[in-house]
């Protein structure tokens, strides 16, 4: 039977890079392109198509903004005329990048879009079509303002956990360079009681100039107590790297009982103690 999977969103925003999974019904490789290129410079990048939906299959190119500022949309070319594959059939596509001598300074940014036509092998009332969007991100060499830190680095939900969840950290970055960067890191969690550690890696994920970006992480907890977690991030250029500490508490079910049976002991130890008071006076 015909594979019918028919929708596939642009990933952006949320995700710290495009990637597409190996079950999709076809790709388009690599997912993100950095260049960096002089004003007036030239370069031909070559996309790979592959079409795995077990029909012929015809696609369409075209290019959207990622931001309302330095598109890279007037210095893209594509291929003019759609591109038929033949089942299992890879293409290599050419996607030209044609800098003027009047660059805008910093950094550009675009999506180039690749939307599969409708054919007959559509699902019946299906009107949406499926696009995949490959990343482009274009540096202006000799223009580069690079300006940016570590705002803010947390726990979702506060400083109290318990052991069944699992940690949901954040970051946000805030860029105020004309030129897109790639920040990294890693996040070393300490459990203050047992000593034990546990890495979490900041694979880097890109911030658009003048903008700021939120990354967010899941960790597994490694048992109760009192944790610190420790954020080193490298800003994506001159090697700085910016450092930020938090506490929290992992409670488990079970401590949580505990710590209830000892609240509730306590009022009652309170509560005979008022009472033997007040009998006596």
């Amino acid at each position: 039977m015909v594979k019918k999977l028919l929708l596939f969103s642009i990933l952006i925003g949320v995700l710290p890079s495009l990637t597409f999974a190996a079950t999709l019904s076809f790709t388009a490789t690599p997912a993100k392109v950095e260049v960096a290129l002089p004003p007036g410079g030239a370069k031909i990048v070559s996309l790979s198509l592959i079409n795995n939906l077990g029909h012929i299959a015809t696609f369409n190119l075209s290019v959207e903004k990622l931001a309302d500022y330095n598109s890279l949309i007037p210095y893209l070319d594509l291929p003019a005329e759609a591109i038929t594959l033949q089942p299992g059939e890879r293409r290599n596509i050419p996607v030209a990048i044609n800098l003027p001598l009047n660059v805008p300074l910093g950094s550009l940014q675009g999506l180039v879009i690749i939307t599969l036509a409708p054919t007959s092998e559509t699902v019946a009332g299906a009107r949406a079509v499926s696009r995949l969007g490959v990343l482009f991100l274009i540096r202006v060499s000799g223009t580069e303002k690079f300006s940016g830190k570590l705002t803010s680095f947390g726990l979702a939900g506060g400083a109290f956990t318990s052991h069944s969840d699992k940690l949901d950290f954040y970051l946000n970055y805030q860029n105020d360079g004309n030129v897109y960067v790639n920040p990294y890191g890693l996040i070393t969690i300490k459990n203050l009681l047992t000593k034990q550690e546990q890495k979490v890696k900041v694979e880097p994920w890109y911030v658009l100039p003048a903008s700021a970006r939120v990354l967010d992480l899941k960790a597994n907890l490694a048992g109760a107590g009192l944790y610190t977690a420790t954020l080193e991030l490298n800003r994506g250029y001159d090697n700085v790297v910016d450092t930020k500490q938090i506490y929290f508490i992992v409670l488990t079910p079970v401590v949580r009982v505990i710590i209830g049976i000892i609240l509730l002991l306590i009022l009652f130890g309170l509560y005979r103690v008022v009472k033997s008071r007040l009998l006596k006076q």
